[in-house]
Parts: C-alpha cells; structure tokens; sequence
C-alpha cells in the first residue's frame, strides 16, 4: 500500500513537472524574417526552400537572398531537417550539384550575429531564419512566417 502511494506521488510530481515545462517548450520557434523596412511580405515554404538551395526566387523584381544563420548548430539542425527537408550532409551535396549544373549561387553564411543583422539591414531583400521567444523578434527585423515551432 506505501509503495502505490510513493508511486501515485512520483507520478503527480512527473504531470506538475510537465506542466509547468510543457508553456516553456511550446514557445521555441523558427522564424523567416528580414529587415523592417523590407518589401518583401511573405515567403511560401516552397519559395523559402528554393532559395536556400540556390534557385533564384524574385519579389518586385529583385532577387530574394538567402543568408545562412550558423550562429546555432541546433537552430541550423532544425532548420535543415523541418524546412529544406535535408541533413547537413545532403544539403552541401545538393548545393554544389546546383553550383556545377545550374550555376546558381550558394546563400552566404554566417556564424557571427552582428555580421548576419548588418547583412540583413544593409539589403531589403535579405531574409534569415532565427530562434524566437514570446519577446518578439529583435529591433529592427519583422517576421515573415513562422517555419517551425515546437510544442
């Protein structure tokens, strides 16, 4: 009879726990954004995959550029699987198969977060993918669309 009671314990205390974890996990998001004063308003998930593969994608005319965020491995992880639908390893094989018989150009990458806002603001048809809390996104940017999100 003790050990059933330690057990319905245990088992309340794992639901509280879970409960109070559960509101903080389903606030971790991927977004597209790009500069605040960009044209662009939104971009289909099938426009963001192209141009992440290198395949020219154009709003008003003007070319979409792809920046890489590789400020977080986890971040490009899951934007790699849950958006391009590719691991890392694929999507370096994909993107020079594109360079060689398309001639397309590779996204530019960044690992310093400083660098990637400056390229953001710097050209209003530069979009970026990036981890997004409640807080909003930073100063200065506006999101596109929601990419992932986990609940």
């Amino acid at each position: 009879m003790e050990r059933r009671g330690a057990v319905m314990r245990s088992l309340a205390l794992l639901l509280v726990g879970l409960m109070f974890a559960a509101p903080a996990a389903a606030q971790s998001r991927v977004v597209l954004v790009a500069s605040k004063d960009s044209p662009i308003e939104t971009l289909s998930s099938f426009e963001v995959r192209k141009i992440y593969l290198g395949i020219s994608v154009f709003k008003n005319g003007r070319a979409v550029r792809a920046l890489r965020n590789l400020t977080d491995e986890k971040l490009n992880d899951v934007f790699l699987q849950s958006v391009v639908g590719l691991s890392e390893d694929r999507y370096e094989r994909r993107l020079l198969t594109n360079v060689f018989k398309f001639g397309t150009a590779r996204p530019e990458e960044y690992s310093n977060a400083t660098l990637l806002a400056q390229a953001l603001q710097a050209n209003p048809y530069a979009v970026t993918y990036l981890w997004v809390t409640d807080e909003g996104v930073p100063d200065g940017l506006k999101v596109l669309r929601v990419l992932w999100q986990e609940f």
